[in-house]
């Protein structure tokens, strides 16, 4: 009997068992990449030093024009900070931590140098007050400070406006910055009992000397004055009738201060 050689031809759609593949393994390092991360530390740290030496000259003349020194190295300080998006952050930091300085000075530096230019700056801080100082490097930080709705701090026009403010009244960095806080409508500062004390020793003593003022005049009324006086004396009232002026508007001042004062609520004990 012959076998029966038709091979079973097989209907379903079953398929094939799967062969098991290893799974893919993690490819290690190339030498390209190491090379690449190698490269950018390398880029990294040469911009450091650079930048080190570079901010360490500079700093080594801020005793001859400090404000100048100071935004030129803001300069320098504010392109490094460009720097951080390609290199890592913390390069201004570092800087600061090899030339033994305080990083937020650094940064209070670059603030100032993005407001404004090395020229327009330079103008600015040649400006003098009544007494014929200029503003100090400080207040040209307060002026840039950032705050406000949308964090950029002032505007322009507010920012020139409060400079002439402190340059004719010759505003304290303290005084000035309250000024900016209440611009970008942030809390305004508490006053130190310091400063309180400072006015009424400083009042006290304008009490003082105009009662001893007034005897003056009372013996100059009683006695005269020779006619080679007459210059010097006109001189003398005219400083007279300047004190009276100063007087004249710090009083609607001071009564704005007592009225702030009087209107917030006391701290409790």
């Amino acid at each position: 009997m012959k076998k029966n050689s038709k091979k079973t031809i097989r209907t379903d759609k079953r398929t094939p068992p799967r062969t098991p593949t290893a799974s893919p393994k993690k490819k290690a390092p190339t030498n390209g990449g190491m090379a690449k991360a190698k490269d950018k530390k390398l880029a990294r740290a040469a911009l450091v030093r650079t930048a080190v030496t570079d901010i360490g000259k500079l700093l080594a003349k801020e005793g001859s024009s400090t404000s100048m020194v100071r935004y030129d190295v803001g300069s320098k300080v504010d392109r490094l900070m460009k720097e951080e998006d390609g290199h890592g952050k913390g390069l201004v930091a570092e800087v600061a931590t090899q030339l033994g300085r305080d990083a937020d000075s650094l940064y209070n530096f670059a603030r100032v140098a993005a407001v404004w230019t090395r020229t327009g700056f330079r103008q600015l801080a040649a400006r003098k007050n009544a007494a014929g100082a200029p503003l100090s490097f400080s207040h040209f930080v307060e002026l840039s400070r950032k705050g406000g709705k949308d964090g950029a701090g002032l505007g322009e026009k507010p920012r020139m406006k409060l400079l002439k403010r402190a340059l004719k009244e010759k505003l304290s960095v303290r005084a000035l910055e309250g000024l900016v806080r209440v611009e970008l409508g942030e809390k305004a500062l508490e006053p130190s009992a310091s400063t309180v004390s400072q006015f009424d020793k400083s009042t006290r003593a304008i009490v003082d000397r105009t009662q001893a003022l007034g005897g003056l005049v009372t013996k100059l009324e009683h006695d005269g004055i020779a006619a080679t006086e007459v210059g010097a004396f006109s001189l003398t009232i005219e400083q007279v009738e300047k004190a009276r002026d100063v007087c004249t508007t710090l009083l609607p001042r001071l009564e704005e201060v007592r009225k702030k004062a009087a209107e917030r609520p006391a701290a409790a004990e």
